[in-house]
């Protein structure tokens, strides 16, 4: 194990020399794009993190990827099931993300890379990838994540590949219980999610169980019917509105 390697693609990361760093230094604080290309990047070299939220220091990755890491429980992710649970009133009703598409790196084959892999379903993958505009549908896309993400923060113990929101023949993004508007503009992607299934945060659950670590079944399945009625129309056209203008004000804030 070459640890000055290491501390490069930290260091790239962090935008901190390599030198500097040492076993407290906090690598957990990058954002939820940067976060897996920078455990991709480890990937590449040939150091694989297996339980990345452990990891908060350097000397903590260390320890990791020598296998001397403390035995903490983690609670698998099974999958999403139905069960009658009371509603949490605190959860949103609206999300909305905001994502540079630069962070989003043109590679030679998306489907076998770790980053891509790491966020995006197979599906999902041959879907951005014959768009004119692949990088940009990869960057709303995850937007939209972080957009349900927001709503219901249960998500995000979800491995994002596990999240996927599928698109009808006319490019309309579904999920089951969300309805999602993506829109792109000057290196930005936006997306806007809304919960239009209150009863998806009365049944929506993580089962955990001890005795199975194998992620099962935690693709969310995509809307069955496509026919959205009058009211519906209503919603998307201000769903779309929001989006707009939410990137119009982000535009104008940072000029």
């Amino acid at each position: 194990m070459k640890e000055f390697e290491i501390k490069s693609i930290i260091g790239s990361f962090l935008n901190i020399a390599a030198e500097t760093i040492t076993k407290s230094t906090q690598i957990n604080k990058l954002s939820s794009v940067t976060q897996p290309r920078f455990y991709a990047e480890l990937e590449k070299k040939g150091y694989l993190i297996k339980d990345q939220s452990q990891v908060i220091t350097y000397g903590d990755l260390i320890k990791s990827l020598k296998g001397k890491s403390e035995t903490i429980t983690k609670l698998p992710i099974a999958s999403i099931i139905t069960n009658n649970i009371p509603f949490n009133s605190s959860r949103s009703i609206i999300g909305i993300d905001l994502e540079h598409i630069s962070n989003f790196p043109a590679v030679e084959d998306y489907r076998t890379d770790p980053f891509y892999k790491s966020l995006f379903s197979d599906k999902e993958i041959s879907y951005c990838i014959i768009q004119n505009n692949p990088l940009e549908s990869f960057a709303g896309k995850f937007a939209a994540k972080e957009a349900m993400i927001k709503i219901d923060n249960t998500l995000a113990a979800i491995e994002k590949n596990k999240i996927e929101i599928r698109n009808t023949e006319n490019g309309r993004p579904i999920v089951n219980g969300f309805e999602i508007s993506i829109t792109h503009s000057e290196g930005y992607a936006v997306a806007v999610a809304f919960n239009s299934d209150l009863s998806f945060a009365q049944k929506g659950s993580i089962e955990n169980s001890q005795q199975n670590d194998t992620i099962k079944n935690t693709i969310i399945e995509p809307i069955k019917n496509d026919k959205p009625g009058p009211n519906k129309l209503i919603f998307l056209t201000w769903l779309n509105f929001l989006a707009v203008l939410a990137l119009i004000i982000y535009l104008f804030l940072i000029k």
